[in-house]
């Protein structure tokens, strides 16, 4: 399993369950069409929209795909779900 597809796996366990239909919805369709980019971006975006909180190691590993490969029509649309939910989840300081 490459790495694009194991923070899809953990986003779809542990964020997706609390999305409301419509998402999960639209989230499976772009799984279903096999666009794992899509995928993760509308993870973001509707965890973000929904009050969903992404837990910060998802989001290092979701930021350091979406920096080394990724669709260049998404990435700055990707990089942005990121840094908004970065925004609203600050890192506790260690």
């Amino acid at each position: 399993m490459d790495h694009l597809d194991a923070l899809i796996e953990m986003l779809a366990r542990d964020v997706v369950p609390a999305l409301d239909e419509s998402a999960k919805a639209l989230i499976g369709s772009a799984r279903d069409s096999g666009d794992d980019w899509m995928v993760v971006d509308d993870i973001l975006q509707f965890s973000l929209r929904q009050g969903v909180r992404i837990a910060p190691e998802l989001l290092d590993a979701a930021d350091d795909i979406v920096g080394r490969a990724w669709d260049p029509g998404l990435k700055d649309r990707t990089h942005t779900w990121i840094t908004r939910h970065r925004e609203k989840t600050p890192s506790v300081a260690a």
